[in-house]
Protein backbone atom coordinates (compact mmCIF):
# COMPACT_ATOMS: atom_id res chain seq x y z
CA UNK A 1 0.00 0.00 0.00
CA UNK A 2 1.66 3.50 -1.08
CA UNK A 3 1.68 6.74 1.07
CA UNK A 4 -2.00 7.70 2.21
CA UNK A 5 -3.03 11.12 1.69
CA UNK A 6 -5.58 13.53 3.29
CA UNK A 7 -8.47 13.77 1.33
CA UNK A 8 -8.79 17.69 0.72
CA UNK A 9 -4.36 18.81 0.57
CA UNK A 10 -2.73 15.70 -0.10
CA UNK A 11 -0.38 15.69 2.51
CA UNK A 12 0.98 12.38 3.77
CA UNK A 13 0.35 12.76 7.43
CA UNK A 14 -3.24 11.54 7.29
CA UNK A 15 -5.15 9.23 9.17
CA UNK A 16 -8.43 7.16 8.19
CA UNK A 17 -11.94 8.47 8.95
CA UNK A 18 -12.63 6.03 11.79
CA UNK A 19 -16.52 6.68 10.98
CA UNK A 20 -16.82 5.77 7.39
CA UNK A 21 -13.50 4.70 6.47
CA UNK A 22 -13.78 6.18 2.95
CA UNK A 23 -11.25 9.15 3.21
CA UNK A 24 -7.56 10.24 5.30
CA UNK A 25 -7.69 13.51 6.60
CA UNK A 26 -4.97 15.69 8.00
CA UNK A 27 -5.23 17.40 11.51
CA UNK A 28 -5.88 20.81 9.78
CA UNK A 29 -8.63 19.38 7.75
CA UNK A 30 -11.05 17.00 9.88
CA UNK A 31 -13.39 19.81 9.92
CA UNK A 32 -14.06 19.90 6.32
CA UNK A 33 -15.04 16.00 6.31
CA UNK A 34 -17.30 16.62 8.92
CA UNK A 35 -21.38 17.82 8.27
CA UNK A 36 -21.90 20.56 10.95
CA UNK A 37 -24.87 19.87 12.05
CA UNK A 38 -25.30 16.10 11.55
CA UNK A 39 -21.47 15.27 12.27
CA UNK A 40 -21.74 12.80 9.32
CA UNK A 41 -19.03 12.14 7.03
CA UNK A 42 -18.82 14.47 3.69
CA UNK A 43 -19.11 12.01 0.66
CA UNK A 44 -16.09 13.33 -1.48
CA UNK A 45 -12.38 13.98 -2.03
CA UNK A 46 -10.64 16.26 -4.11
CA UNK A 47 -8.66 13.92 -6.92
CA UNK A 48 -7.29 14.81 -10.43
CA UNK A 49 -9.62 14.34 -13.13
CA UNK A 50 -8.81 13.40 -16.38
CA UNK A 51 -9.32 16.60 -18.76
CA UNK A 52 -10.54 18.97 -15.77
CA UNK A 53 -7.29 19.18 -13.54
CA UNK A 54 -8.30 18.26 -9.44
CA UNK A 55 -12.25 17.88 -9.01
CA UNK A 56 -14.25 16.49 -6.31
CA UNK A 57 -15.29 12.75 -6.63
CA UNK A 58 -17.98 10.98 -4.67
CA UNK A 59 -16.38 8.14 -2.26
CA UNK A 60 -19.64 6.67 -2.71
CA UNK A 61 -22.66 6.13 -3.74
CA UNK A 62 -24.67 9.50 -2.79
CA UNK A 63 -28.45 9.14 -2.74
CA UNK A 64 -30.87 11.99 -4.70
CA UNK A 65 -31.09 15.42 -2.79
CA UNK A 66 -28.80 14.28 -0.30
CA UNK A 67 -26.57 17.24 1.82
CA UNK A 68 -22.73 16.56 -0.21
CA UNK A 69 -21.13 19.53 1.62
CA UNK A 70 -21.30 23.06 3.70
CA UNK A 71 -18.48 25.55 1.94
CA UNK A 72 -17.54 28.75 3.73
CA UNK A 73 -15.59 31.97 2.40
CA UNK A 74 -11.86 31.41 3.24
CA UNK A 75 -12.18 35.31 2.92
CA UNK A 76 -15.02 37.76 1.72
CA UNK A 77 -14.86 41.63 0.62
CA UNK A 78 -15.91 44.15 -1.30
CA UNK A 79 -16.17 43.98 -4.89
CA UNK A 80 -12.70 45.32 -6.17
CA UNK A 81 -15.12 48.74 -7.93
CA UNK A 82 -18.05 48.53 -5.62
CA UNK A 83 -20.31 51.51 -4.94
CA UNK A 84 -19.76 53.54 -1.45
CA UNK A 85 -19.99 50.96 1.09
CA UNK A 86 -19.44 50.01 4.68
CA UNK A 87 -15.81 47.92 4.62
CA UNK A 88 -16.84 45.23 7.36
CA UNK A 89 -20.64 44.99 6.83
CA UNK A 90 -21.06 46.34 3.29
CA UNK A 91 -23.90 48.40 4.32
CA UNK A 92 -24.52 50.90 1.15
CA UNK A 93 -23.38 54.73 2.42
CA UNK A 94 -24.80 58.00 1.09
CA UNK A 95 -22.67 59.55 3.57
CA UNK A 96 -19.92 57.40 4.69
CA UNK A 97 -17.84 57.51 7.74
CA UNK A 98 -14.21 56.78 7.68
CA UNK A 99 -12.32 54.45 9.62
CA UNK A 100 -10.52 56.77 12.38
CA UNK A 101 -7.80 54.70 12.23
CA UNK A 102 -7.27 53.80 8.49
CA UNK A 103 -9.70 56.20 6.50
CA UNK A 104 -11.51 53.37 4.65
CA UNK A 105 -15.53 53.37 4.69
CA UNK A 106 -17.38 52.69 7.39
CA UNK A 107 -21.01 52.69 8.55
CA UNK A 108 -20.40 52.85 12.37
CA UNK A 109 -17.54 52.97 15.14
CA UNK A 110 -18.75 49.54 15.42
CA UNK A 111 -17.79 48.62 12.16
CA UNK A 112 -14.64 50.91 12.14
CA UNK A 113 -13.58 47.57 14.84
CA UNK A 114 -15.69 44.65 13.18
CA UNK A 115 -13.95 41.60 12.59
CA UNK A 116 -14.04 42.10 8.65
CA UNK A 117 -12.14 45.64 8.39
CA UNK A 118 -9.87 44.67 11.88
CA UNK A 119 -8.06 42.06 8.81
CA UNK A 120 -6.96 44.83 7.33
CA UNK A 121 -7.36 47.97 9.57
CA UNK A 122 -3.80 47.20 11.82
CA UNK A 123 -1.95 46.30 8.85
CA UNK A 124 -2.98 50.10 6.73
CA UNK A 125 -2.76 51.92 10.05
CA UNK A 126 0.84 51.45 10.36
CA UNK A 127 1.30 52.04 6.41
CA UNK A 128 -0.49 55.15 6.83
CA UNK A 129 1.11 56.63 9.48
CA UNK A 130 4.69 55.86 7.97
CA UNK A 131 3.56 57.33 4.76
CA UNK A 132 1.52 60.58 5.89
CA UNK A 133 -1.81 62.22 5.08
CA UNK A 134 -0.89 63.47 1.23
CA UNK A 135 -0.05 60.10 -0.36
CA UNK A 136 -2.33 58.26 1.52
CA UNK A 137 -5.10 60.21 0.71
CA UNK A 138 -4.22 60.05 -3.16
CA UNK A 139 -3.55 56.27 -2.60
CA UNK A 140 -6.78 55.68 -1.05
CA UNK A 141 -9.28 54.59 -4.20
CA UNK A 142 -6.53 51.94 -5.05
CA UNK A 143 -6.34 50.69 -1.46
CA UNK A 144 -10.51 50.11 -0.86
CA UNK A 145 -9.95 48.01 -4.65
CA UNK A 146 -7.20 46.04 -2.65
CA UNK A 147 -8.81 45.10 0.59
CA UNK A 148 -10.31 41.61 -0.72
CA UNK A 149 -7.12 40.64 -2.23
CA UNK A 150 -5.24 41.82 1.01
CA UNK A 151 -7.92 39.90 3.25
CA UNK A 152 -6.96 36.37 1.03
CA UNK A 153 -2.94 37.04 1.04
CA UNK A 154 -2.84 37.88 4.90
CA UNK A 155 -4.30 33.91 5.01
CA UNK A 156 -0.56 33.20 5.09
CA UNK A 157 0.08 34.10 8.81
CA UNK A 158 -3.55 34.29 9.68
CA UNK A 159 -4.90 30.65 8.93
CA UNK A 160 -2.20 29.01 7.73
CA UNK A 161 -4.60 25.85 7.10
CA UNK A 162 -7.27 27.95 5.12
CA UNK A 163 -4.31 29.44 3.02
CA UNK A 164 -3.06 25.68 2.14
CA UNK A 165 -6.52 25.34 0.38
CA UNK A 166 -6.98 28.93 -0.86
CA UNK A 167 -3.21 29.23 -2.25
CA UNK A 168 -3.72 25.78 -4.34
CA UNK A 169 -6.29 26.88 -6.09
CA UNK A 170 -6.30 27.85 -9.81
CA UNK A 171 -5.20 31.56 -10.84
CA UNK A 172 -5.53 31.97 -14.77
CA UNK A 173 -7.34 34.87 -15.00
CA UNK A 174 -6.97 38.58 -13.69
CA UNK A 175 -8.73 42.06 -14.69
CA UNK A 176 -5.76 44.13 -16.17
CA UNK A 177 -7.54 47.24 -15.10
CA UNK A 178 -8.26 46.48 -11.82
CA UNK A 179 -4.57 45.23 -11.09
CA UNK A 180 -3.76 48.05 -12.14
CA UNK A 181 -5.24 50.01 -9.18
CA UNK A 182 -3.67 47.09 -6.51
CA UNK A 183 -0.27 47.56 -8.02
CA UNK A 184 -0.77 51.38 -7.35
CA UNK A 185 -1.19 50.50 -4.17
CA UNK A 186 1.18 47.79 -3.64
CA UNK A 187 3.73 50.57 -5.48
CA UNK A 188 2.84 53.51 -3.06
CA UNK A 189 1.78 51.68 0.11
CA UNK A 190 1.60 47.96 0.30
CA UNK A 191 5.53 47.39 -0.13
CA UNK A 192 6.07 48.78 3.30
CA UNK A 193 4.91 45.42 4.83
CA UNK A 194 7.12 43.12 4.74
CA UNK A 195 4.84 39.86 4.17
CA UNK A 196 3.52 41.35 1.00
CA UNK A 197 5.24 40.83 -2.03
CA UNK A 198 3.94 41.72 -5.33
CA UNK A 199 4.22 38.45 -7.40
CA UNK A 200 2.10 36.84 -4.19
CA UNK A 201 -0.45 40.15 -4.82
CA UNK A 202 -0.68 39.47 -8.14
CA UNK A 203 -1.26 35.48 -7.67
CA UNK A 204 -3.64 36.13 -4.87
CA UNK A 205 -5.61 37.91 -7.08
CA UNK A 206 -5.26 35.64 -9.81
CA UNK A 207 -6.97 33.44 -7.49
CA UNK A 208 -9.51 35.83 -6.77
CA UNK A 209 -10.64 36.08 -10.23
CA UNK A 210 -10.82 33.17 -11.04
CA UNK A 211 -12.54 31.32 -8.25
CA UNK A 212 -14.52 34.62 -6.47
CA UNK A 213 -18.25 33.97 -6.63
CA UNK A 214 -20.76 37.22 -5.74
CA UNK A 215 -22.00 37.16 -2.29
CA UNK A 216 -25.86 38.42 -1.97
CA UNK A 217 -26.73 40.89 0.37
CA UNK A 218 -30.33 42.21 1.08
CA UNK A 219 -31.85 45.02 -0.27
CA UNK A 220 -29.10 48.58 1.19
CA UNK A 221 -26.04 46.30 0.99
CA UNK A 222 -23.43 46.71 -1.73
CA UNK A 223 -21.43 44.09 -3.11
CA UNK A 224 -19.43 41.45 -2.06
CA UNK A 225 -16.87 38.75 -3.43
CA UNK A 226 -16.03 35.47 -1.49
CA UNK A 227 -13.73 32.74 -2.01
CA UNK A 228 -14.94 29.05 -1.43
CA UNK A 229 -11.96 27.08 -1.40
CA UNK A 230 -14.37 23.24 -1.00
CA UNK A 231 -16.83 24.92 -3.72
CA UNK A 232 -13.77 26.10 -6.04
CA UNK A 233 -12.81 22.68 -6.67
CA UNK A 234 -16.39 22.10 -8.42
CA UNK A 235 -15.76 21.56 -12.42
CA UNK A 236 -18.66 22.62 -14.71
CA UNK A 237 -21.27 20.70 -16.32
CA UNK A 238 -24.08 21.76 -18.21
CA UNK A 239 -25.91 18.81 -16.57
CA UNK A 240 -24.23 19.08 -13.77
CA UNK A 241 -25.62 16.52 -11.12
CA UNK A 242 -25.41 19.28 -7.88
CA UNK A 243 -27.84 22.21 -6.92
CA UNK A 244 -26.43 24.76 -4.07
CA UNK A 245 -28.15 26.92 -1.77
CA UNK A 246 -26.63 29.63 0.28
CA UNK A 247 -27.45 30.49 3.31
CA UNK A 248 -27.14 34.40 3.76
CA UNK A 249 -26.63 35.08 7.41
CA UNK A 250 -23.48 33.66 7.57
CA UNK A 251 -22.74 33.44 3.21
CA UNK A 252 -22.45 29.10 3.24
CA UNK A 253 -23.04 27.51 0.88
CA UNK A 254 -24.67 23.62 0.82
CA UNK A 255 -24.44 21.64 -1.83
CA UNK A 256 -27.01 18.74 -2.62
CA UNK A 257 -27.24 16.21 -5.53
CA UNK A 258 -29.63 16.65 -7.85
CA UNK A 259 -29.61 13.27 -9.32
CA UNK A 260 -28.02 9.94 -7.63
CA UNK A 261 -24.12 9.83 -8.12
CA UNK A 262 -22.25 6.83 -8.23
CA UNK A 263 -19.37 6.49 -6.30
CA UNK A 264 -16.18 7.78 -8.12
CA UNK A 265 -18.16 10.18 -10.25
CA UNK A 266 -17.01 13.76 -10.52
CA UNK A 267 -19.29 16.07 -8.66
CA UNK A 268 -20.16 19.04 -11.04
CA UNK A 269 -21.99 22.57 -11.23
CA UNK A 270 -23.08 24.71 -13.42
CA UNK A 271 -20.94 28.28 -14.04
CA UNK A 272 -23.99 29.56 -16.35
CA UNK A 273 -27.55 29.46 -16.99
CA UNK A 274 -27.57 25.85 -18.75
CA UNK A 275 -30.68 26.49 -20.55
CA UNK A 276 -28.95 28.76 -22.63
CA UNK A 277 -27.94 27.46 -26.59
CA UNK A 278 -24.95 26.05 -26.92
CA UNK A 279 -23.59 27.99 -28.81
CA UNK A 280 -23.96 30.81 -26.24
CA UNK A 281 -22.85 28.66 -23.36
CA UNK A 282 -19.64 27.58 -24.73
CA UNK A 283 -18.87 30.98 -26.17
CA UNK A 284 -19.42 32.82 -22.48
CA UNK A 285 -17.74 29.68 -20.73
CA UNK A 286 -14.53 30.01 -22.83
CA UNK A 287 -14.87 33.97 -23.05
CA UNK A 288 -15.09 33.63 -19.13
CA UNK A 289 -13.13 30.95 -17.98
CA UNK A 290 -11.10 30.41 -20.88
CA UNK A 291 -12.05 26.63 -21.82
CA UNK A 292 -14.14 24.94 -24.61
CA UNK A 293 -17.38 23.14 -22.59
CA UNK A 294 -17.43 19.16 -23.85
CA UNK A 295 -19.59 18.15 -21.73
CA UNK A 296 -22.66 15.11 -22.45
CA UNK A 297 -25.05 18.01 -23.00
CA UNK A 298 -22.70 20.02 -25.46
CA UNK A 299 -22.00 17.13 -27.77
CA UNK A 300 -26.21 16.41 -28.01
CA UNK A 301 -27.01 18.71 -31.29
CA UNK A 302 -30.65 18.37 -30.40
CA UNK A 303 -29.80 20.13 -27.15
CA UNK A 304 -32.32 17.25 -25.30
CA UNK A 305 -35.05 17.37 -27.63
CA UNK A 306 -35.49 21.77 -27.64
CA UNK A 307 -33.77 22.24 -30.75
CA UNK A 308 -32.75 26.14 -29.57
CA UNK A 309 -30.55 26.71 -31.91
CA UNK A 310 -32.30 24.66 -35.12
CA UNK A 311 -32.22 26.51 -38.05
CA UNK A 312 -35.57 25.81 -40.85
CA UNK A 313 -35.25 23.82 -43.60
CA UNK A 314 -37.79 24.34 -46.91
CA UNK A 315 -41.48 25.46 -46.36
CA UNK A 316 -42.05 21.55 -47.31
CA UNK A 317 -40.25 20.55 -44.95
CA UNK A 318 -40.41 20.47 -41.23
CA UNK A 319 -36.90 20.62 -40.35
CA UNK A 320 -35.20 21.20 -37.92
CA UNK A 321 -31.20 21.78 -39.54
CA UNK A 322 -28.78 21.27 -36.64
CA UNK A 323 -25.45 21.42 -36.46
CA UNK A 324 -23.74 17.52 -36.91
CA UNK A 325 -21.03 18.13 -34.60
CA UNK A 326 -21.83 20.83 -32.33
CA UNK A 327 -18.68 21.46 -30.53
CA UNK A 328 -16.44 22.14 -34.05
CA UNK A 329 -17.32 25.70 -34.75
CA UNK A 330 -16.91 24.84 -39.02
CA UNK A 331 -19.11 21.59 -38.78
CA UNK A 332 -21.91 21.77 -41.74
CA UNK A 333 -25.38 21.26 -40.48
CA UNK A 334 -27.99 18.49 -41.84
CA UNK A 335 -31.82 18.65 -41.68
CA UNK A 336 -33.21 15.88 -39.31
CA UNK A 337 -36.01 15.32 -41.50
CA UNK A 338 -34.80 15.11 -44.90
CA UNK A 339 -30.84 15.00 -44.41
CA UNK A 340 -30.61 18.09 -47.06
CA UNK A 341 -26.96 19.69 -45.56
CA UNK A 342 -25.97 23.41 -45.08
CA UNK A 343 -22.61 24.57 -45.24
CA UNK A 344 -21.29 26.56 -42.16
CA UNK A 345 -20.91 29.56 -43.84
CA UNK A 346 -24.65 29.17 -45.18
CA UNK A 347 -25.94 28.33 -41.17
CA UNK A 348 -23.96 31.06 -39.56
CA UNK A 349 -25.11 33.43 -42.34
CA UNK A 350 -28.76 32.82 -41.75
CA UNK A 351 -27.98 33.67 -37.33
CA UNK A 352 -26.77 36.89 -38.25
CA UNK A 353 -30.00 37.47 -40.70
CA UNK A 354 -32.10 36.05 -37.35
CA UNK A 355 -30.34 38.31 -35.05
CA UNK A 356 -30.14 41.45 -37.18
CA UNK A 357 -33.61 41.03 -37.65
CA UNK A 358 -34.35 40.67 -33.98
CA UNK A 359 -32.45 44.17 -33.48
CA UNK A 360 -35.28 45.81 -34.54
CA UNK A 361 -37.60 44.24 -32.13
CA UNK A 362 -37.23 46.98 -29.60
CA UNK A 363 -38.11 50.16 -32.16
CA UNK A 364 -41.42 48.24 -32.36
CA UNK A 365 -43.11 49.12 -29.44
CA UNK A 366 -46.61 47.18 -29.48
CA UNK A 367 -47.61 47.06 -32.68
CA UNK A 368 -48.54 43.74 -33.34
CA UNK A 369 -48.55 43.78 -37.14
CA UNK A 370 -44.92 44.41 -37.07
CA UNK A 371 -44.04 41.64 -34.81
CA UNK A 372 -46.31 39.33 -36.42
CA UNK A 373 -44.65 40.47 -39.42
CA UNK A 374 -41.06 39.67 -37.68
CA UNK A 375 -42.19 36.22 -36.15
CA UNK A 376 -43.10 35.34 -39.79
CA UNK A 377 -40.00 36.32 -41.27
CA UNK A 378 -38.02 34.64 -38.80
CA UNK A 379 -39.62 31.56 -39.35
CA UNK A 380 -38.01 31.54 -42.91
CA UNK A 381 -34.51 31.27 -41.17
CA UNK A 382 -34.93 29.48 -37.79
CA UNK A 383 -37.27 26.96 -36.61
CA UNK A 384 -40.11 27.32 -34.01
CA UNK A 385 -38.36 26.56 -31.07
CA UNK A 386 -35.28 28.22 -31.77
CA UNK A 387 -34.26 30.62 -28.71
CA UNK A 388 -34.56 33.85 -30.82
CA UNK A 389 -37.96 32.79 -32.61
CA UNK A 390 -39.24 32.17 -28.42
CA UNK A 391 -37.82 35.38 -27.33
CA UNK A 392 -40.17 37.40 -29.86
CA UNK A 393 -42.69 35.55 -29.63
CA UNK A 394 -42.88 35.75 -25.81
CA UNK A 395 -42.67 39.69 -26.88
CA UNK A 396 -45.87 39.27 -29.14
CA UNK A 397 -47.39 38.00 -26.31
CA UNK A 398 -47.16 40.28 -23.90
CA UNK A 399 -48.34 42.89 -26.62
CA UNK A 400 -51.48 40.82 -26.74
CA UNK A 401 -52.32 40.16 -23.31
CA UNK A 402 -51.29 44.04 -22.94
CA UNK A 403 -53.71 45.31 -25.77
CA UNK A 404 -56.81 43.68 -24.08
CA UNK A 405 -58.39 43.14 -27.32
CA UNK A 406 -61.00 40.40 -26.50
CA UNK A 407 -62.23 38.86 -29.61
CA UNK A 408 -62.18 35.05 -31.27
CA UNK A 409 -58.56 35.63 -33.36
CA UNK A 410 -56.80 37.04 -30.19
CA UNK A 411 -58.10 34.62 -28.03
CA UNK A 412 -56.97 31.89 -30.82
CA UNK A 413 -53.53 33.25 -31.41
CA UNK A 414 -52.76 33.82 -27.45
CA UNK A 415 -53.56 30.26 -27.01
CA UNK A 416 -51.21 29.26 -30.15
CA UNK A 417 -48.22 31.53 -28.82
CA UNK A 418 -48.42 29.96 -25.17
CA UNK A 419 -48.05 26.50 -26.86
CA UNK A 420 -45.66 27.69 -28.84
CA UNK A 421 -43.52 29.13 -25.92
CA UNK A 422 -44.17 26.55 -23.21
Amino acid sequence: MGPVECFLCGSCDACQCDHCQHVYYCKDHLKYHKLELSGNCSPYKVQEVEGSGRGLVATRDIAQNEHILTAYPAAIGPCSRSSQQCMNCFLLLPSPLSCPQCGLMVCSLECSTGPLHLIECGLLTSMRTRVGEELWGETLTSIMASVTTIRLLSLQWRDPAAWALVGSLMSDKANESVWKLIKDAFDKVLHLDTRIKEDELRHVFGIQSTNGANIHFKTGYGAGVGVFPIQAYLNHSCRSNTDTMEHPGDHSVHLYARSPIPAGTQLTTSYIQATQPTMLRRNQLFNTWNFWCCCQACQDNTEDGTFRSGLACSPRCPGPVLPQDPLSPTSCWVCISCGKTVSYQLAQNLLQSANKEVSSLASMGRDVEQVESLVFRLSQMVCSTHHIMMEVQQKLLMIYMQAGVVNMPAICRKIQLCHNIL
